[in-house]
């Protein structure tokens, strides 16, 4: 076996993924917003949601679409549209909100 073709095989043992286990792990983090969800009242039910929805995001980003081992530019180009999506999602409700506290 040649130099290149070691490295490539000790590259590709490298980026092995228990896959069953990063399943497991969405399991688990679904049942935990279904609790959330059920069990929590008002805006703290909000905030729990979200924080699990991004955990589970970024689970499947890392894994499943494999940028986990890709660089950071990468990495920014699919952050941005979602940073993006939080701002105006934040900034349309508040307005929501003020606006109806201005009639």
């Amino acid at each position: 076996m040649t130099d290149h073709a070691a490295a490539a095989h000790a590259a590709a043992d490298h980026h092995e993924v228990n896959y069953m286990a990063k399943f497991w792990w969405l399991v688990g983090l679904t049942l935990a917003e279904v609790a959330i969800a059920v069990l929590v009242p008002g805006g703290l039910k909000l905030a729990g949601l979200a924080f699990f929805a991004c955990w589970k995001a970024a689970i499947v980003m890392n894994y499943f679409m494999h940028l986990k081992h890709e660089n950071t530019a990468l990495k920014l180009v699919v952050a941005f549209p979602g940073a993006l999506v939080v701002i105006l999602v934040t900034l349309f409700l508040l307005d929501g909100h003020f606006l109806e506290r201005s009639f």
